[in-house]
């Protein structure tokens, strides 16, 4: 009786004291949502430490022919709207980039958006175009590393696991040669 209640009382700490699963410790991107509708494009800042639309405007590069708009205009919800967008895949981005934020897990320069196309009779505005865009070849800004510090297992959840192992070894062991 009093192994089984030790064995017991052993088992729960057990259980207790070993993570279930390693979890990252980044946060969420910094980035942007973008949901579209029959070529109207709509672009949402996620975790974008307080900006909205229209912050100092929205690019958008077309992917095959580098043609670049500034967009300003903003839902009621501050987000940018893009309508009458060509068939075509675009890149939305700040036209002034979201600052790297290290407890992201990425900082992102731009979106890709594959669009569909607009419907028939849709007329596009007029709008103003850029001469270039701030972001460079890589789509983010910065990324989380391990080796710096974020989306790994730490070292002490690693020891912990190596511990609790090995103290049920040793008690397995104990109980083999008892019985």
């Amino acid at each position: 009786m009093i192994c089984t209640i030790r064995n017991t009382t052993i088992g729960i700490l057990a259980a207790v004291l070993t993570p279930g699963l390693a979890l990252g410790d980044a946060a969420a991107p910094t980035t942007y949502a973008v949901t579209q509708d029959a070529g109207n494009v709509t672009v949402c800042l996620e975790n974008s430490r307080g900006r909205v639309c229209p912050d100092d405007g929205l690019l958008r590069r077309d992917t095959q022919s580098g043609v670049m708009v500034s967009l300003t205009a903003c839902n009621p919800d501050h987000c940018f709207v893009d309508e009458c967008v060509p068939a075509g895949t675009y890149q939305y981005g700040l036209a002034t980039p979201y600052v790297c934020e290290p407890a992201s897990m990425t900082t992102d320069f731009y979106v890709e958006v594959p669009v569909a196309g607009a419907d028939p009779g849709c007329v596009p505005a007029v709008l103003p175009l850029a001469t270039s865009v701030p972001w460079s070849t890589s789509r983010y800004v910065c990324e989380y590393h391990p080796d710096r510090g974020g989306c790994g297992t730490s070292g002490a959840v690693l020891g912990l696991n190596a511990l609790v192992l090995a103290a049920g070894a040793l008690l397995w062991r104990r109980r083999a040669r008892r019985g």
